[in-house]
């Protein structure tokens, strides 16, 4: 029996008959839509009387549960698919189910029937399915130790050369046990000497000016490599600086015996190498400046110390 499954119904594609009493005879095989993936969990649910059976659908099929063909009748179909992240279902598929008749047999109870004998296979069939039995008890007893270990406290301590672990149960009950190091091993042999490197290759650079133009040669165990770089352009000329500061008065010196003309006087210096501001000059020649001889001079009022004065008749100027 072939069937399609869409997110929201089921449809049989390709009907086939089906007896009561079969045993691995018929199959369903589906289509799923596109919306549900290959990533989804897949189960198909066998309903007979009120009693449903759960098959798992692997490679898109699956067999039809002995439960439900034990008799004739109209069997339920359904297909659940879901999709699983994290152990949680994040999403389910749930469409509406087909319905189907089984149809009679031909095996019926006979007066003279004789037990059915395993066969070979049947033989093999059972011991196999023994076996796996046997497999998943062990399996069983190894989580319920794993379960035990869990509840366990193991602690272990070393001094000098012996280890002690201690563990303790749930109940609080513990049980040491010390184990001692092992006698040190033999030192092993030495390796083999390793083959001597390759012999180093130091490079050399040389850098020869010619005009505007640099050339760069490099040696080294590859060969001679050689670049040119020219000099760049000369840069755009920068802008005019701004005007600076007035700069301070100059001094005007004089030397011991020159004569100085001061308002059509000619007067001699006296000190030597005396500077003087023009400014300066400049006031005392039309403010502070007074000439006359000693008689005018010694018969002066007053005097002001901001004036200067030349004695005509005698060499050296007085203050």
């Amino acid at each position: 029996m072939k069937l399609i499954v869409n997110p929201h119904k089921i449809d049989i594609i390709q009907d086939e008959a089906v007896n009561e009493k079969e045993i691995d005879i018929s199959r369903c095989e589906f289509e799923f839509a596109d919306e549900i993936t290959d990533e989804y969990v897949k189960e198909a649910y066998f309903t007979l009387n009120g009693q449903t059976y759960k098959q798992v659908i692997v490679d898109n099929e699956c067999q039809f549960p002995q439960e439900v063909l034990i008799k004739e009748g109209t069997i339920e179909l359904g297909v659940v698919a879901y999709l699983v992240e994290d152990e949680t279902e994040i999403k389910r598929y749930n469409p509406t189910p087909v319905y189907f008749k089984t149809d009679l047999g031909s095996l019926k109870q006979a007066q003279n029937s004789q037990p059915i004998t395993p066969s070979e296979f049947e033989q093999y069939e059972q011991a196999l399915q023994d076996g796996l039995t046997e497999v998943n008890d062990k399996l069983d007893a190894i989580d319920t130790a794993l379960i035990e270990v869990d509840n366990l406290d193991i602690d272990a301590n070393k001094v000098d050369t012996t280890t002690t672990i201690t563990i303790t149960d749930k109940t609080g009950t513990t049980k040491s046990v010390q184990i001692l190091d092992g006698i040190n091993g033999t030192n092993g042999r030495d390796g083999v000497d390793g083959k001597d490197g390759v012999d180093g290759y130091s490079p050399i650079a040389n850098v020869i000016k010619s005009n505007d133009v640099a050339t760069i040669t490099i040696i080294d165990k590859n060969g001679t490599t050689t670049a040119t770089i020219k000099d760049g352009k000369d840069g755009v000329d920068g802008h005019d600086g701004i005007d600076g500061t007035n700069g301070r008065d100059g001094y005007v010196q004089y030397t011991a015996g020159d004569n100085i003309t001061l308002n059509n006087n000619v007067i001699s210096a006296t000190i030597p190498s005396t500077y003087a501001t023009k400014q300066y000059v400049d006031d005392s020649i039309s403010n502070k400046i007074w000439i006359g001889t000693q008689d005018e001079y010694d018969n002066l009022e007053t005097y002001n110390e901001n004036t200067l004065y030349f004695i005509k008749d005698d060499v050296n100027a007085s203050e």
